[in-house]
């Protein structure tokens, strides 16, 4: 049974595996909400398809074959090159049909036509929300692979038994703070939330600038300050329900503390990714950021004048005593159901995150965390430097410790471009207008439950 395929070495060396069977970062604020509603009690995942036999896998690999692939990723092309080599028969045809919700709509747009791709690049928020269309990888080796990827990155391609992709990037959220001002404040980096607002009214008072924003319009990035907090809002089973708890006692607990912060003029709110966000670094408005690891390389445009100047560390943790932090981003390849090549297409997904060469290009193209353990374990990506950090070496060292404190258990709600639009119109808003904030999460859990009934799903 299974496809014999390559797994990694801790020296990105390809090694026959011997065994029988095998298994961006994108700020995307929503998907195609049409088609989000719950399916029907009786429309219940197909059954777990037998295993591949190895004749079956050699077979699919060497029959002429053309499969459709969407991505966005920047060196997908590159990746598709050395496939294509190893596979001379395959050919992977890629489209860029747009990033992030751009490519969500069309495909679920080609689901609903009956032309979807074989494979899709999804974050791990979408996954749930395509959780229905994908393919269980299981029969292909998937659960075989479970150890070869980070826990945190892992737990985000289960489904109940099912695995519904196989991880490509990790991101951690770590913190960056600019120490120059820091010091001229007189304090040191925060380890804890008490730390963060005693520096947050030392860097406003001696230096003017925010020590943090937290952004108007980024739902995933609120939701990763709340994860990285111990929170848990959502439960999905896979089919029609869902537990929703944004305003739990936890949430308004870390919320109680930023709305201190925002209504003492200590925190801005605001929105990230816009020219003025950008000149906000580079004219030291902002003292700090919560990136995952892609964020410093962000910044090497419109703020290269900060480079050099910043320190990178732990979030600060909400509860002494816990090292905790969340995901803000990371994404997977994953099979669509309707795929009539699904042998093929799934060893695509296994090879485009555990090919050395194209975790090379991972790394040193697109700038990310590798979810593959040895990879990001590996001297070319621990070793590699980042300007912004010029007296701080192995800083992605720091992010793969960060990524070991991550829950892989947490869960994402199969509508998450709801809960992203109402972000904006609840929470998102009371941060721009200084309002308060507690009574904002109280709104947007409402708004997200009051969708999630409309739509037929149970909620708890």
């Amino acid at each position: 049974m299974s496809t014999i395929g390559l797994r990694i070495d801790t020296k990105l060396g390809p090694v026959e595996r011997p065994g029988p069977t095998r298994r961006g970062f994108v700020t995307a604020a929503a998907v195609l909400l049409a088609g989000c509603a719950a399916p029907a009690v009786t429309d219940k995942p197909s059954a777990k398809p037998t295993s591949v036999s190895k004749a079956d896998f050699d077979k699919a690999m060497s029959t002429p074959t053309t499969i459709e692939y969407w991505s966005w990723l920047e060196e997908v092309p590159q990746m598709v090159a050395l496939f294509e080599k190893k596979y001379p028969d395959i050919t992977l045809n890629l489209s860029n049909v747009g990033a992030g919700t751009l490519q969500f709509t069309k495909v679920r747009t080609a689901l609903q036509a009956g032309n979807a791709p074989d494979v899709m690049h999804c974050d791990y928020q979408n996954i749930a929300t395509f959780a229905r269309d994908l393919l269980d990888l299981t029969a292909y080796g998937a659960s075989d692979y479970a150890a070869d990827y980070s826990p945190s990155a892992w737990g985000q391609m289960k489904s109940g038994d099912r695995v519904l992709g196989v991880p490509i990037d990790l991101a951690p959220m770590a913190a960056m703070y600019r120490s120059d001002l820091l010091a001229k404040a007189g304090v040191g980096v925060p380890v804890t939330y008490d730390d963060f607002a005693t520096a947050a009214k030392a860097v406003k008072d001696k230096t003017g600038a925010y020590l943090a924003t937290l952004p108007s319009n980024a739902a995933t990035y609120m939701l990763a300050i709340l994860q990285a907090a111990g929170v848990k809002p959502f439960t999905y089973d896979g089919a029609t329900k869902v537990g929703i708890k944004l305003n739990g006692a936890d949430a308004k607990d870390v919320m109680r503390y930023w709305n201190t912060l925002v209504q003492a003029g200590l925190i801005s709110g605001d929105p990230n990714f816009t020219d003025a966000w950008y000149r906000g670094f580079a004219t030291n408005t902002y003292a700090s950021w919560f990136p995952a690891p892609w964020g410093p390389y962000r910044l090497q445009g419109t703020a290269a004048n900060t480079t050099g100047l910043w320190t990178l560390a732990k979030v600060p943790q909400f509860k002494k005593g816990v090292d905790t932090s969340s995901l803000w981003g990371g994404s997977a390849t994953s099979v669509l159901k309707t795929s009539k090549h699904p042998i093929v297409a799934a060893e695509w997904a296994r090879f485009l995150s555990q090919d050395p060469d194209s975790v090379k290009l991972l790394m040193t193209v697109q700038q990310q965390m590798p979810a593959l353990k040895a990879a990001n374990a590996s001297p070319a990506f621990i070793d590699a430097p980042n300007p912004f950090f010029k007296d701080q070496q192995q800083t992605n060292k720091l992010f793969v410790e960060i990524a070991g404190t991550v829950d892989p258990n947490y869960a994402w709600l199969p509508f998450m471009g709801v809960v992203g639009t109402t972000y904006n119109d609840t929470l998102g808003k009371a941060l721009a207008e200084k309002t308060d904030l507690v009574t904002a999460l109280d709104a947007w859990q409402k708004a997200v439950v009051d969708y999630a009934t409309q739509q037929g799903f149970t909620v708890s």
